[in-house]
């Protein structure tokens, strides 16, 4: 029997998050959100959707570099899917 590589996805959201206590002393303006944003990207098998990494970064960091961090996670074996616009990790 012949084993298949295991696909595995790196997957991108942004949050809203509640103000930290130094954030409402300073009264902040979001962007006009009213909570501060941050960006979530994960490492994702494709078959039980179990998370292998993930990353937490201000809302300025792109999932592009994100992703390119998340690659260390990335074992022999396994078969990163990605869109045609993202270009793959260094």
């Amino acid at each position: 029997m012949v084993a298949l590589p295991a696909a595995v996805v790196v997957n991108g959201t942004v949050l809203a998050v509640a103000d930290s206590p130094a954030d409402l002393k300073q009264r902040r303006n979001h962007g006009g959100s009213s909570y501060p944003s941050m960006r979530l990207s994960a490492l994702l098998t494709c078959g039980t959707r179990s998370v292998l990494g993930a990353l937490f970064d201000p809302i300025t960091t792109g999932e592009i570099t994100q992703a390119h961090r998340l690659a260390r996670s990335l074992r022999p074996g396994m078969l990163l899917l990605a869109a045609a616009t993202t270009p793959p990790p260094a």
